[in-house]
């Protein structure tokens, strides 16, 4: 049986369920495995693929276009992971995009969206917010995770993450945009 949790992270209370599979979701209260989830899932977080992401951001955007309303997304990279991977191994750096998973999932509201989209890389999909409010919730977040450490064997790790915000500039623009100009300015493709 799964243990549910509640804390409170940054001022936002949130339960989360320890021992969930990856691709299980909880559905009216019973946990459901599903090919279609798995599909549009991250393997290891157990958030959304940058695909599904894509999908909903677009969604978004066309209904925020119709009532004039701003859609921001924070682009989150975890720097050095590849050194990371090499001088720790691979378990290391997935225990840390893992806690940094939980963390994005534990900071963000109701309504907004959070995917894996690269190796290194985390996507955040905020309706109905300015590039100033995606500032400081992306600020917010990293000032949180950089804060954190990883536990191994040999030495704790410290590991930081960097953003990159885009906001929607004209009405016809897509997510993938967005996410294009983001991935430019961080320098990854």
């Amino acid at each position: 049986m799964n243990q549910v949790i509640t804390q409170k992270l940054m001022g936002v209370e949130r339960k989360s369920e320890i021992g969930r599979k990856p691709y299980q979701i909880m559905v009216g209260g019973a946990a459901r495995e599903g090919l279609g989830y798995f599909v549009a899932t991250d393997p290891l977080t157990g958030l959304i693929n940058e695909t599904q992401a894509l999908q909903i951001g677009d969604k978004l955007l066309a209904q925020l276009n119709k009532t004039h309303q701003p859609l921001s997304i924070a682009l989150f990279i975890v720097s050095d992971l590849p050194h990371i991977n090499k001088s720790y191994g691979e378990l290391v750096g997935d225990r840390i995009l893992l806690t940094i998973a939980e963390l994005l999932i534990r900071s963000i509201r109701i309504g907004d969206h959070c995917a894996r989209v690269r190796e290194s890389a985390f996507l955040v999909i905020l309706p109905q917010t300015n590039i100033h409010g995606a500032q400081q919730t992306a600020h917010r977040i990293q000032t949180y995770a950089n804060g954190q450490t990883v536990r191994t064997d040999r030495d704790p790790i410290h590991f930081t993450i960097n953003f990159y915000i885009e906001t929607n500039q004209a009405t016809d623009e897509t997510c993938q945009e967005l996410l294009t100009r983001a991935m430019d300015n961080a320098g990854i493709r």
